[in-house]
């Protein structure tokens, strides 16, 4: 999965599960582990 800033891709990540409600996703630049992916918009990202 790759998250947008200004428009442009800037960073990748890797699902790492998804429920019937939930998108569940890891990444190393901001260390994430099953981070819900509804709130990466309320930390500032604008779309993925």
């Amino acid at each position: 999965m790759y998250f947008l800033k200004d428009g442009e891709v800037h960073h990748a990540t890797i699902i790492s599960k998804v429920s019937d409600k939930m998108i569940f996703y890891s990444g190393n630049t901001v260390r994430r582990y099953n981070y819900v992916l509804e709130k990466s918009f309320q930390d500032g990202e604008e779309g993925v």
